[in-house]
Formats: structure tokens, sequence, C-alpha cells
């Protein structure tokens, strides 16, 4: 929404501040748009832990954390209409298997979809990492003067 606010207020935004996002303004004026080709979602369904004290409890979140990927309870992901590429390399056809049955295995990929990985792999690499724990407020409050 921020590129649609920003345009819409005929604003430029800081260049270190500059979202993943497109303006969506031209649709909202019934003007002509060039949709992006991909979306990207970050998601955890249950919030992130702070991070403990002892180095073994830290160990036992990161299994915790592990085990809600693969169960699809975290994580992210880049997707076309037809293809979703998570971060740990699953990738599916959605269009034909909306229940993420059965993964796409990169040897076998045609072409077509040897190219559309690599373009939502880009779309991985361009992202923030993950931040495993929940940043403590002194965190927040440095990357806020950065």
């Amino acid at each position: 929404f921020l590129p649609t606010l920003a345009e819409a207020a005929q604003t430029e935004l800081p260049p270190k501040n500059k979202p993943d996002g497109q303006s969506f303004l031209p649709v909202l004026l019934g003007q002509k748009h060039q949709p992006r080709e991909w979306i990207f979602c970050h998601y955890i369904r249950n919030g992130t832990k702070k991070k403990p004290a002892k180095p073994a409890e830290i160990q036992k979140v990161l299994a915790q954390q592990k085990v809600a990927k693969e169960k699809k309870l975290m994580g992210r992901f880049a997707r076309n209409q037809t293809y979703k590429l998570y971060e740990d390399g699953r990738f599916y056809n959605v269009s034909k298997d909306v229940l993420e049955k059965k993964a796409l295995v990169a040897s076998e990929d045609t072409a077509y979809q040897a190219k559309i990985r690599k373009m939502l792999q880009g779309v991985h690499d361009s992202m923030p990492a993950w931040q495993t724990f929940k940043l403590s407020q002194k965190t927040m409050e440095t990357r806020k003067n950065d």
C-alpha cells in the first residue's frame, strides 16, 4: 500500500525505505496498469518468540521452527499464478497441485519451469533475511535510527 499512497500524494519514498510493493493507483483510477509477475509472502501463524538466553533453548526453538515450516505454519514463498517456490526450495505447480502434495524436482524442470524457478528465487534473494527471533526493542530502535 505504501507505494500507492506515495504516488497518490505525489511524493517519493526515501531510498533506504524502498518497499517491495508496487503502486496500484492506476487500477484505482481506471488506467492501464502493468501488474507484477509475482507476489512474496512471509507468514508466521503464531508469531515468533524472543531469543532464549540459553543455547539449548535456542536449539529447541529452532527445531520447533523447522517443524513449523515443514507443516507450512510459518515460512516464506514467492509465487506467480501457476508456480510457488518456498525459501527452502520446494517448488509446486499450484494450478495443478493446489494442496502442494508433490514438489517438482529441479532436475526434471522444463525450460519454462527452470526460468520461473530462477525468477522466483531472485525474488527470495532480494528480500531481507528471515528474522529467527523477535527483535528486541533496543534492536528495533537502532534500526530505526540507521
